[in-house]
């Protein structure tokens, strides 16, 4: 299991933020979100987030998120934090966000703080700044990203960087259909596929697919008023199953 989580921590892999990300194969273009911020910095929206995912279905190794969006000189400034908790390892991020759009285009840029430690170990910290730009036209959105545009160090030795793009359309009011894909520096390129079915006004239904690694994922949203609540679940290759839970307030 340590081997696992540094491998998460060392290459700055893109944790889902939330359940509807989970659901949806990490593709979060379809969320309007506070944490939608985390993946793609153009994108973001006022309220409050929490959300827990349990990696692996495994109670020891729970990811905690806390996000929150405000409106701001005409844009809309969002703080966030995420953990990943081991008894053995624990990885922070602590974020900072500024977004806006000019007519069709909006744009966004990250300030994150990367904080890890391994328990009677080694302990590193990192500045890390991601950016992004977006393009909404009608029933057509679409949003790219390059996390750690500067190449931050991290204990000493430079992390690559992760590039996110995702593109939706939504052919009726009910539904929206999303492509995504993310490459990172010495890896192969991931590819996601998501819809999200409106039942109703307070039900929708989420299911998703990912390539390399293979990964089928759904979830289910229910809204009353302000609140909603999302449950997700995701396939692993070789590990159980991965489960998420999300309350946000809008």
């Amino acid at each position: 299991m340590l081997a696992v989580v540094s491998t998460l921590g060392a290459i700055d892999l893109n944790l889902p933020s939330d359940a509807s990300a989970l659901s949806a194969a990490n593709i979060t273009i379809m969320n309007d979100n506070p944490s939608t911020f985390f993946s793609l910095p153009s994108e973001g929206t006022t309220g409050y987030e929490s959300a827990i995912t349990y990696l692996y279905s495994d109670a020891d190794l729970p990811l905690y998120s806390l996000f929150f969006g405000h409106p701001l000189m005409g844009g809309i400034a969002e703080v966030g934090s995420q953990v990943l908790a081991h008894p053995l390892y624990n990885e922070s991020h602590i974020l900072i966000n500024y977004h806006m759009n000019w007519n069709v285009f909006n744009f966004g840029i990250n300030e994150r703080f990367l904080d890890a430690s391994v328990k009677n170990g080694t302990h590193s910290s990192s500045f890390i700044t991601d950016c992004g730009l977006g393009l909404k036209v009608s029933d057509f959105q679409t949003s790219m990203s390059i996390h750690n545009i500067f190449q931050a160090d991290y204990q000493d030795i430079p992390l690559s960087q992760l590039y996110v793009t995702e593109m939706m359309y939504r052919p009726m009011e009910s539904t929206s259909i999303a492509l995504g894909c993310e490459k990172q520096q010495g890896y192969g390129a991931s590819f996601q596929l998501s819809t999200k079915y409106k039942v109703s006004p307070a039900f929708q239904f989420i299911a998703g697919y990912q390539y390399n690694p293979d990964r089928f994922s759904g979830g289910l949203e229910f809204t009353v008023r302000h609140w909603q609540l999302c449950y997700a679940l995701q396939t692993h290759p070789d590990l159980d199953l991965t489960h998420g839970i999300s309350l946000m307030y809008k």
